[in-house]
């Protein structure tokens, strides 16, 4: 198979530039977060994958035996069709090369444009952290979305 938008990567500076950025931060990070993300030390750990393309990151670690959590990271001229293939794209590769069994994805209950998007890609709601993502002083429920190996099929 063939991955035309994306590539995996290991450059910690690209990944840095796409989680820190103006129009993409805002929207994943919390109160508590410091303010500026560093992934390096993360791209260091096994069973982590990066891919990356023009305006498009995804991001993919290891959270258990054949678990993974991921993150896309998309510019605004990018979201819609070209983050939903390269997300397809992603999915495809940890299925069937990294032999993944399972992808979790948490969204803040605010972020309902990422939740329609998730639940494009067949992710399923599996659980909810009342309360647990903290932004401006305002609480939200943390929902977690799964992908299954077999359900990708």
């Amino acid at each position: 198979m063939e991955y035309l938008m994306i590539n995996l990567c290991d450059c910690p500076e690209r990944l840095n530039y796409y989680i820190n950025h103006d129009e993409i931060r805002p929207n994943i990070t919390q109160d508590s977060d410091p303010e500026y993300l560093d992934a390096t030390e993360l791209l260091k750990q096994p069973g982590t994958y990066f891919f990356a393309g023009d305006g498009i990151a995804l991001l993919c670690w290891g959270v258990g035996d054949k678990i993974y959590e991921a993150d896309i990271y998309a510019l605004p001229r990018k979201m819609g069709r070209p983050a939903k293939d390269a997300a397809k794209q992603v999915i495809d590769y940890m299925f069937c090369v990294a032999k993944a069994g399972k992808i979790i994805i948490r969204v803040p209950s605010f972020n309902k444009a990422a939740q329609t998007f998730d639940y494009g890609l067949g992710f399923r709601r599996f659980k909810v952290e009342p309360g647990a993502w903290v932004k401006h002083n305002k609480c939200y429920d943390l929902i977690w979305y799964e992908l299954r190996a077999e359900w990708a099929e």
